[in-house]
């Protein structure tokens, strides 16, 4: 099994550059490249706030890659946070997440039960199923930044690239 497997070399960097720094920041170039892509010398921290989605943490003791200390500086971060669940199994690790072979029973069950308590009813998914499917074909078709500048805007707020 090759682990990294699916993540890039800038990815694995910018981690080490997190671990390094005790920051969680974009990705820094150097101080040369850091004025081209920031307009500063150094990455600008990640600005938790404009995170207004409800979030619900799900982690484990022996995470290596997000420990509980971690998690736990990270949700008293978030503006709109809803609960932590820390996976029962002390062995339990970040690759367990995806292939653990009882990650079912120890995660998806409830996580896909916390999904329920914060899904609108019936009547309000088949609503937005029709404004997504119209903003589907409309990007496809004719979209443009003239026909929706306000989406544009606020769907594209914060990206410098």
């Amino acid at each position: 099994m090759h682990t990294p497997a699916g993540t890039s070399t800038k990815t694995v960097l910018h981690y080490a550059q997190e671990v390094q720094s005790g920051k969680f920041r974009q990705y820094d170039y150097g101080t040369r490249d850091n004025w081209k892509f920031y307009n500063q010398s150094s990455p600008p921290e990640y600005n938790l706030s404009l995170i207004t989605a409800p979030v619900e943490l799900y982690y484990a003791k022996n995470d290596w890659l997000a420990t509980p200390k971690d998690v736990e500086e990270f949700y008293l971060k978030l503006k709109n946070r809803i609960g932590k669940y820390l996976v029962k199994l002390p062995q339990f690790n970040h690759l367990d997440f995806l292939w653990a072979k009882d990650v079912k029973t120890l995660v998806y069950d409830e996580l896909i039960d916390r999904i329920k308590q914060f899904s609108p009813p019936l009547s309000e998914k088949k609503e937005t199923l029709k404004v997504t499917s119209k903003w589907y074909s409309d990007i496809k078709g004719e979209y443009s930044h003239e026909k929706y500048p306000h989406e544009v805007r606020r769907n594209f707020q914060g990206l410098k690239r």
